[in-house]
């Protein structure tokens, strides 16, 4: 039994619908991805910066200069592995 023409354009109206407000929701998720990992770099950035803008001496400062670099790192790694938007899965 055919479909009818107008029944198939409104079959193709919402499809296409749904498919746009998937791509909007995959595009909020990734702002938000992304906010969050330039957090990550804020954070990481700043422990840096303390490391040579503080009178530390230079063993603690080496290891706060680390600590920096593998905060910003490892929370961005985190941030896209967990948050970024996978085909095939819900929210």
């Amino acid at each position: 039994m055919p479909i009818r023409d107008e029944l198939y354009r409104d079959m193709v109206a919402s499809r296409e619908a749904a498919e746009m407000e998937a791509k909007r929701a995959d595009r909020r998720r990734w702002i938000l991805v992304l906010a969050v990992c330039f957090l990550w770099q804020i954070a990481g950035g700043a422990i840096v910066v303390a490391a040579f803008a503080l009178l530390l001496p230079p063993d603690d400062a080496v290891q706060l200069l680390w600590a920096g670099c593998g905060i910003a790192t490892a929370g961005t790694v985190l941030t896209v592995a967990l948050g970024a938007p996978k085909k095939g899965r819900e929210g």
